[in-house]
């Protein structure tokens, strides 16, 4: 009887400690992708300047916070204290594309080809079925143009304070 209660209770530590350790660093979605995988990577543009993408399925809304999570902890990793989104893509395998660097105000493109040629349709923010960040795509790619900056965060648009933002998505995700 007491090899069984121990067992249980093992069981139940294990499965404890296996809900404690989802974090998005150790998350199995958020990790560096390897070759044309899912994950993130990032490519140097110019001295403060990279590209950070972050390819994964599900939403818009959670590879966007993915991809912005990779862009704070680089800035922090290279020295500064904050980065402006220069540049915000974000393709689905559906051919639809949300384009600008403010989420806020975005474009969504659609382009659907057939056997007599393709068909490009643009809706802007208020045309804009926001449900698209709530469904589920099998592949989501979020492409972010960032550039660093050190001391105090201007006040402009698509300015974020690197460490808030690692702490209110670690929160989040």
């Amino acid at each position: 009887m007491n090899n069984a209660i121990l067992r249980v209770l093992m069981l139940f530590i294990f499965t404890l400690s296996g809900c404690a350790s989802q974090s998005p660093s150790n998350n199995s979605v958020y990790k560096p992708a390897k070759n044309s995988g899912f994950g993130y990577k990032e490519t140097l543009l110019g001295p403060n300047n990279y590209r950070v993408q972050f390819i994964s399925t599900g939403s818009t809304k959670s590879a966007q916070d993915y991809a912005l999570l990779r862009a704070a902890e680089l800035t922090s990793e290279q020295g500064y204290d904050w980065f402006v989104v220069t540049k915000r893509d974000i393709d689905t395998d559906s051919e639809k594309k949300l384009m600008g660097p403010d989420i806020n105000s975005r474009q969504v493109v659609e382009r659907n080809c057939g056997l007599l040629g393709c068909n490009t349709r643009v809706q802007t923010a208020p045309e804009l079925d926001m449900g698209i960040d709530e469904n589920p795509f099998p592949e989501v790619k979020v492409t972010l143009e960032i550039n660093f900056g050190k001391g105090i965060r201007p006040a402009i648009k698509n300015t974020y304070d690197a460490l808030d933002t690692k702490e209110k998505l670690r929160a989040k995700l």
